[in-house]
């Protein structure tokens, strides 16, 4: 028998900085439900406005219609996850209708109404990252996962379970106890968006957040650690779920 052991993420091991009073970065769960169901009809993740304080979009949904293909109309349906550090972003912000300005990441978007305008731009909101601290790594295209109509098209896809636990169960969530069979999102996992370039998961881009090398810092280019390495979740129903790791078979508290 396999026992599991439950951390909750704000006890996941910190990154030290013993050299300056900068804060660790501590990787943090992003779970299906930011809220209790009994608590707000509207629990889950996805967006419709701006995120939450430090919070910022890791994935976003399939559009339900293939028309409009211009990107400045693309409605963004974007799951927003917590962040590991509260100096990340700065309080500046700006909107962008297909690209975040170079420093910014997208923390929420517009337009997102069930009959919204079509002829409208939906614009990102874009926030700055604090660049004394962080850099942002390469623009990379976002992954298709799950299956659709036209997944075996796709240029890159993945499984819905390769999705790394901590992220899993929030990129797709739609409404309480209902998830999506598709979705697009950032590779590496945890990078954030910057662009929504066209329809397609591949036409949208991340950016993986960075040290920037800093005294007491990692080198620079180092990723930060942003979603705690968990096999499972304690409980889908909860906004506030423990890590679960499971020992490796042959260790102590397997059999």
């Amino acid at each position: 028998m396999l026992f599991a052991s439950f951390t909750p993420a704000a006890s996941q091991e910190a990154l030290p900085n013993a050299h300056t009073n900068r804060p660790p970065a501590v990787p943090q769960i992003c779970g299906p439900y930011e809220k209790e169901a009994a608590a707000a009809a509207d629990v889950h993740r996805t967006i419709s406005g701006d995120c939450g304080m430090n919070q910022a979009l890791f994935a976003t949904h399939r559009p339900y219609t293939f028309e409009p293909y211009e990107p400045e109309l693309l409605q963004v349906y974007g799951t927003c996850c917590p962040l590991p550090a509260g100096d990340i972003l700065l309080q500046e912000k700006t909107a962008a209708v297909r690209e975040c300005p170079d420093g910014y990441v997208a923390t929420g978007a517009e337009g997102m109404a069930e009959v919204p305008d079509a002829n409208k731009p939906k614009h990102l909101t874009c926030s700055k990252i604090n660049t004394a601290r962080y850099q942002l790594g390469p623009s990379t295209p976002g992954i298709y996962w799950g299956f659709g109509h036209t997944h075996w098209q796709k240029p890159v896809r993945i499984l819905f379970e390769e999705i790394p636990a901590a992220l899993r169960y929030a990129v797709g969530v739609r409404a309480y106890g209902y998830w999506n069979e598709r979705g697009c999102i950032g590779f590496p996992f945890g990078s954030m968006l910057v662009a929504k370039n066209g329809f397609e998961c591949h036409q949208t881009y991340y950016r993986e957040l960075q040290y920037r090398g800093l005294p007491g810092d990692p080198p620079a280019g180092t990723p930060v650690p942003m979603l705690p390495d968990c096999d499972e979740l304690s409980d889908l129903h909860t906004p506030h779920p423990a890590c679960i790791k499971y020992p490796a078979p042959g260790r102590q508290g397997a059999s």
